[in-house]
């Protein structure tokens, strides 16, 4: 009957991720047990309450009943004029933690006494798809760097443990390439310097620092197309009152392809070509801008997180916490470096003229790393 087939979806959820099907798996019932409406009223109420509660046999990660996802289920049922299924104790401590959080965000007592002058700091990363962005700007995160709330939720087969983006971010970069001509994967514009595209975007972007970063004494901005936007960001965060410090990931562009690839993504040549792209105008940028910038590896992350983001630190002149770190140990576990690429490999995926050249730029960035991680 309907309250078995409702039954069976809710369980059948706490275990995988549902996916798509082409095809039937049953035949439509003749006779199905109908659901009173008083007792259909009370079944979103009974699910968000255990949702909340938590389950101890739900073994989805990615479910609702999993506590680490319990804010994100709380702010799709409020933004989705759902707040009368959440129990009103619940909204009560909810509304508190909000309070405690807006007070915080206005100035970390902890962070402000860490800066060595009145002017505010932002951590700006760069770096290419695919290349360990994502990671190292949750490790910074849970290190003292301020992220709003509104970043975008995690993606199952492509990001499963989050992006790190803040929306309104990633929503200001896709309209100003747009505007320029290129997409997410072509950034083969030129970004002037000046003009009326350029100054909107100034405005908009210290509209986002002023109202969804509260002008926050250390702040942190990722979203991979600042690598062909860092002139335009770099001017809005100092006009700003901001002084950015840049960290550049950097991985293997074999690696970097094949993540892409598996992500739905293009063809591994595709993938080469966009990670050439990209690391030019990172390249280009770095060179020129008058910022302090610190290079360093996707495999340094994973291997020694704390050493990193201590790198970052004196580097940048920014104050991180490493010892709190049993979260970021959780975090940064052995699972994120899913695909592997060498040297000799690409030689044979694209022969040997054409790898020579994306080699050469390769090593180049990561002697970079290994400079940077000696100094």
């Amino acid at each position: 009957g309907a309250v078995r087939v409702w039954d069976f979806r809710v369980r059948a959820a706490m275990c995988v991720e549902p996916v798509v099907v082409d095809g039937l798996l049953y035949l439509p019932g003749t006779a199905a047990t109908t659901v009173s409406v008083a007792y259909a009223a009370r079944i979103p109420e009974e699910l968000v309450a255990a949702a909340l509660a938590g389950v101890d046999d739900a073994t989805n990660p990615l479910g609702p009943w999993q506590p680490q996802h319990r804010d994100v289920l709380l702010r799709w049922l409020l933004n989705d004029n759902r707040g009368r299924y959440v129990p009103v104790p619940v909204l009560k401590s909810l509304v508190e933690s909000f309070r405690a959080e807006a007070r915080a965000s206005q100035r970390s007592p902890a962070i402000a006494a860490g800066l060595r002058d009145a002017q505010r700091r932002a951590i700006v990363v760069l770096g290419v798809y695919r290349s360990g962005t994502s990671a190292l700007t949750r490790a910074l995160n849970l290190c003292g760097a301020l992220l709003p709330e509104t970043v975008h939720s995690p993606q199952m087969g492509l990001n499963p443990t989050g992006f790190w983006e803040t929306e309104d971010v990633t929503d200001l970069d896709s309209r100003l390439i747009e505007q320029l001509g290129g997409k997410w994967n072509r950034i083969d514009f030129k970004l002037p310097d000046e003009g009326p595209i350029i100054d909107e975007f100034r405005d908009d972007a210290r509209a986002i620092l002023r109202e969804i970063y509260h002008d926050a004494p250390l702040i942190l901005i990722k979203d991979t197309r600042i690598c062909a936007l860092g002139p335009a960001w770099h001017r809005a965060l100092t006009d700003h009152g901001y002084r950015p410090g840049y960290v550049v990931s950097v991985r293997h562009p074999l690696e970097v392809a094949k993540s892409l690839r598996a992500g739905g993504g293009g063809t591994l040549e595709a993938g080469l070509s966009l990670w050439r792209a990209f690391m030019d105008r990172v390249e280009d940028f770095v060179a020129t801008v008058d910022a302090p910038v610190l290079h360093m590896t996707y495999e340094m992350l994973l291997q020694d997180w704390r050493a990193v983001i201590n790198r970052v630190a004196r580097r940048l002149d920014v104050p991180l916490d490493v010892v709190q770190g049993a979260e970021v140990d959780r975090f940064l576990d052995g699972t994120l470096h899913n695909q592997r690429g060498s040297d000799e490999e690409l030689s044979r995926e694209v022969g040997p003229a054409q790898a020579a050249a994306i080699l050469a730029q390769y090593r180049r960035l990561a002697a970079r790393c290994a400079s940077d991680a000696a100094d």
